[in-house]
C-alpha cells in the first residue's frame, strides 16, 4: 500500500492511499505546488498498476473537498501518460465522485476529454 498524509495547517490536509487497484484522495489540496507529493504519489501508483497488470484503476475523490489548478494539472499529466501507453499496457481510469459536488463533476467531465473511451465516472 502506498500512502501519504499532509498536514500543513488548517487549510491543506490531504490523505492519499493506493491499495490494489484503487486510489483514494481526500481532504483539501490548496498548496501552490503539490507536485512534491501528489505527482510522486500518482506516478508511483501508475508504476504499481503497470507492474501488476491491472486493466482498470479507480480513483476515489468523493471525499476530496478542494483541488486547486496545480493539483488538476497533475491529474491531467497522469491521464496523458496513461493515454500514451501501448494498448497492451493501457488501463482504464474510473473516477468515483461525490454526486453533490459540482466542481468534481465539472473537472472530471473536462479532463475526460483527453481519453474519453478510457475514463469513466461513478457518482456516489
Amino acid at each position: 500500500m502506498l500512502q501519504f498524509k499532509t498536514d500543513t495547517g488548517m487549510v491543506d490536509n490531504v490523505i492519499c492511499k493506493f491499495d490494489l487497484d484503487e486510489i483514494h484522495i481526500s481532504g483539501h489540496l490548496t498548496q501552490k505546488n503539490p507536485g512534491d507529493y501528489l505527482r510522486d504519489f500518482l506516478f508511483k501508483a501508475h508504476n504499481d498498476v503497470l507492474a501488476h497488470g491491472y486493466k482498470t484503476v479507480k480513483i476515489n475523490i468523493s471525499k476530496l473537498r478542494f483541488l486547486n489548478s496545480s493539483g488538476i494539472k497533475i491529474l491531467v499529466d497522469w491521464i496523458i501518460q496513461v493515454s500514451l501507453l501501448p494498448p497492451d499496457k493501457k488501463y482504464a481510469i474510473c473516477f468515483v465522485s461525490d454526486r453533490s459536488s459540482l466542481w468534481q463533476e465539472s473537472i472530471i467531465t473536462t479532463i475526460s476529454i483527453i481519453d474519453p473511451t478510457n475514463i469513466s465516472i461513478i457518482k456516489v
